[in-house]
């Protein structure tokens, strides 16, 4: 048999090619879009391909042309022009939102860690800060405030201020005026009357005497109010109780809202029956201190408008009632009836702060201002 009339060999799916056609002149093979091989039987007609649907891409490189069609948003290639079908789905759509999420949640705790270090600086630092502040406000302040030495009851020569005279007249016009301090033993046999102010006085004058007071106690509740701290008794029982021949009494910030008259007429009452139950004892009362600026311009329950006009009702009362009037609102007000900047105040501005100088210089005021007769 010729090799010409060789009956095609084929080798699986592939047919080789005949002596004849290999003689025949090369020409270029045409690129086909999809090629595919084409399967024969034994003994049957070669099947027609099934043409698949193809989705349209973006034009690829030339050395892909012939490569299958790639599923959308699959690129194994680095060579290879992403599909110009691939559309976002669901899931995309929930991987940016959980990354926009994630990047919220990062930027809220690096604004917390940041705050809170602000906060932790601020508090290790403030003491620091306040205390340089303080002093550097206190000893500018146009108005300052030092606490009483002994120069100001020392004339020069070094020779006490001449008292007052225990057998002549005593101008209860007027308030006590400056004195050599007294000691604690001058206190012994003392007694303070008053609200939360002389509460105050109690803790933080380092005056050692005895106390009788109570936060909101006022000219009516010193004789209704039963008080736990004194055994369940009135603060008028618990003076009757007490073996005193000085009566310090300070109130009227408790008062500041009440009308009319009723005031003074409360508080002349009171002396009354304090000099009553304790009628050899000398008694002293003082006038109100006044509150910040800030304060009295809000008038929440009053001002130094209404402090001034009890006060000069106080002096008033001291003059018909022949006790002694220590005006300690003269040493605390500014040239505006404010209290003064440079005295430190709780929350309020009508208390001094705890532990402040307000309250030292208070216990300064009243050793040296002390009634001889």
């Amino acid at each position: 048999m010729q090799n010409g009339n060789r009956p095609p060999q084929t080798y699986g799916n592939f047919r080789m090619p005949s002596v004849e056609e290999r003689k025949q002149p090369r020409t270029a093979p045409q690129a086909t879009q999809n090629p595919r091989p084409q399967t024969y039987a034994d003994s049957a007609e070669p099947e027609t391909p099934v043409k698949q649907p193809r989705r349209q891409s973006a034009e690829l490189p030339n050395e892909n042309t012939d490569l299958p069609y790639p599923a959308a948003g699959y690129y194994p290639l680095a060579g290879r022009q992403k599909s110009a079908y691939h559309v976002s789905d669901s899931s995309d759509i929930e991987a940016y939102s959980l990354l926009i999420l994630l990047t919220i949640m990062l930027c809220l705790t690096l604004f917390v860690l940041f705050a809170y270090s602000g906060y932790v600086f601020s508090k290790a630092t403030g003491p620091c800060l306040n205390i340089t502040a303080a002093a550097a406000e206190k000893a500018s302040a146009a108005d300052g405030v030092f606490p009483l030495m002994e120069s100001d009851y020392f004339g020069e020569g070094g020779s006490d201020i001449t008292p007052v005279d225990p057998n002549g007249p005593y101008d209860f016009s007027s308030s006590v005026p400056v004195s050599a301090a007294v000691d604690d033993a001058w206190f012994s046999d003392a007694v303070f009357i008053g609200d939360s102010r002389t509460e105050g006085l109690w803790l933080y004058s380092k005056i050692k005497s005895n106390y009788i007071c109570e936060r909101g106690l006022n000219l009516n509740k010193f004789f209704s109010d039963t008080l736990a701290k004194y055994d369940g008794k009135t603060a008028f029982a618990e003076l009757k109780a007490l073996d005193v021949t000085k009566i310090y009494i300070c109130f009227g910030i408790n008062e500041i809202g009440w009308y009319g008259d009723s005031f003074i007429k409360a508080y002349s009452s009171m002396i009354d029956e304090v000099r009553a139950a304790k009628p050899d004892a000398v008694i002293y009362v003082q006038n109100i201190f006044p509150m910040t600026k800030e304060l009295s311009d809000k008038n929440v329950y009053g001002n130094n408008n209404k402090i001034r006009e009890y006060n000069r009702q106080i002096s008033e009362l001291c003059l018909e009632k022949k006790v002694y009037m220590l005006d300690i609102y003269s040493y605390f007000a500014d040239s505006n009836g404010n209290l003064k900047d440079s005295y430190e105040t709780g929350v309020d501005g009508a208390h001094f702060k705890a532990g402040g100088q307000g309250y030292l210089d208070w216990a300064s005021y009243i050793r040296t201002h002390i009634a001889q007769k």
